[in-house]
């Protein structure tokens, strides 16, 4: 959110029938019979009014190329596709799928730490070309615009993170592992 929102987007609300505005940021879509099948992570619109889905996901473990895609992407575009005229009526407007995705490595495609494994970052670069390669064929395929967007979601402070250790593999969250 805060990415979008320093490039001057905005949130996306929806209203109900007695006009309270709420954010779409968690909204769950339920079918016909009230079960929940997904929970929108974020819908934001540019300035130019271009509404946007977003989907966030963590890829900080190495996956091979085609479990990344196939339990990180190609689910949701499914269900996307199956239930597009209800979302494009949530949204209000056009599907546009943005997969958000943390990689564990800069934007960029170096490392995130100082002393970060050399071949988590190669594999994780991998990754993030192999995804973006896929950008066109998975727009063509399901008949709507699909993007990826690498991020850091970790909270840091400007420039902090290049200096921070890498964690702690046994725990990532930080902390001490046991053992």
């Amino acid at each position: 959110i805060v990415h979008y929102h320093k490039q001057g987007y905005s949130m996306v609300y929806a209203q109900d029938k007695h006009g309270k505005k709420t954010p779409l940021n968690g909204h769950e879509i339920f079918d016909d019979q009230g079960h929940c099948k997904t929970e929108l992570d974020a819908v934001v619109e540019s300035p130019r009014g271009v509404k946007k889905l977003v989907e966030a996901k963590s890829a900080r473990v190495p996956l091979r190329l085609d479990r990344v895609l196939k339990s990180k992407v190609l689910y949701k575009l499914k269900y996307y596709k199956d239930n597009q005229k209800k979302l494009e009526e949530v949204i209000g407007g056009p599907l546009n799928v943005v997969f958000s995705i943390d990689p564990g490595i800069r934007e960029d495609g170096t490392a995130l730490y100082l002393g970060q494994d050399a071949r988590y970052v190669r594999k994780q670069k991998t990754m993030m070309d192999f995804l973006r390669s896929q950008e066109i064929v998975l727009s063509q395929s399901f008949g709507f615009p699909v993007s990826f967007l690498f991020l850091n979601s970790r909270p840091s402070i400007p420039g902090a993170e290049q200096l921070s250790p890498a964690p702690d593999r046994a725990n990532p969250r930080g902390g001490k592992g046991r053992g």
